[in-house]
């Protein structure tokens, strides 16, 4: 393993325009992505205040829950099948961002990359494979509907135990009696919760993976080396403070077990709320006063 600062702040200086560039696309992109799932959600809960206000259901059993999860699956239908629809549009464009900037940091070319970053928005190369299996609910829409089912059905049990607990007066000064016979109340309190996790930890985990994914992709066809670079913030974890400047031959394993930042193969530690970037290098596109730096990486 090597670390080598001045390699890295050599490539920083090289990068500078198009790292710059970058961050504006992840940032364009975040918005995007966050304001389609904020609407998918609203929608969502507009459909279940909806059926509910033409269907009362009373919810007082564990029997209850099922009748409620098997009336709402055309609802939970559409919202995964929106769902997949809208994951895959920001994927696709996400990992055509970083493929972008992975050929402009081997071209140093930067003509059409204004151009590129006002039309973000439009559409993306949807040919290019290899990544499907990002999708962090899995491609599967049955294992879809069972996270969703499951999650729903833990809300609901909980709810039912504290009302057990409150009717049986036990510990009757901590529990609160929580209505339940408006099953479109405790949904909306699902979908909040849902949205809200989505939008500030799954949105920008699964944005920066992808753009990851896509200069990674662009570094296996043009580059020997890429080197580990952090924000070097008050913000960066300690582990990834150690990383800052580690170089690695590409498709060899940084030290914390990543390919590249927010690797979907990486420990949880190492992936979540990740803002880091690796930059690409060939030692003979070194001043030849920084070769001996690699040479002894062997």
């Amino acid at each position: 393993m090597v670390n080598s600062d001045k390699i890295l702040n050599y490539l920083i200086k090289q990068h500078y325009n198009s790292l710059q560039l970058l961050e504006s696309n992840y940032d364009t992109s975040v918005i995007g992505f966050r304001s389609g799932l904020f609407k998918l959600f609203q929608d969502t809960q507009r459909d279940i205040n909806k059926y509910f206000g033409n269907n009362p259901v009373k919810l007082e059993s564990e029997s209850d829950i099922i009748s409620v999860i098997n009336e709402i699956q055309p609802i939970t239908d559409s919202f995964l099948g929106k769902y997949e629809k809208l994951l895959n549009k920001w994927l696709n464009l996400s990992v055509t961002v970083g493929r972008k900037h992975g050929l402009i940091m081997n071209t140093h070319n930067l003509i059409d990359s204004d151009m590129y970053e006002v039309n973000i928005m439009g559409g993306a190369d949807n040919k290019q494979g290899g990544y499907g299996n990002l999708n962090p609910f899995s491609d599967e829409v049955s294992f879809q509907r069972q996270y969703l089912e499951k999650k729903i059905i833990n809300n609901l049990s909980r709810i039912l135990e504290e009302n057990k607990l409150y009717e049986s007066n036990i510990s009757s000064d901590n529990h609160r009696k929580v209505v339940i016979n408006q099953p479109d109340t405790l949904f909306n309190h699902f979908f909040n919760q849902l949205s809200s996790t989505f939008n500030n930890n799954v949105s920008s985990l699964l944005l920066h993976r992808w753009i990851n994914y896509g200069l990674y992709s662009q570094y296996e066809q043009y580059n020997e080396y890429h080197v580990w670079y952090s924000r070097e913030d008050e913000h960066v974890r300690p582990s990834h403070q150690k990383l800052h400047g580690e170089v690695r031959k590409v498709g060899e394993l940084f030290s914390n077990g990543c390919l590249y930042p927010g690797d979907e193969n990486g420990i949880p530690e190492e992936v979540m709320n990740c803002r880091c970037y690796t930059l690409p290098f060939n030692v003979n596109d070194l001043p030849s006063g920084l070769r001996s730096e690699i040479r002894k990486y062997g």
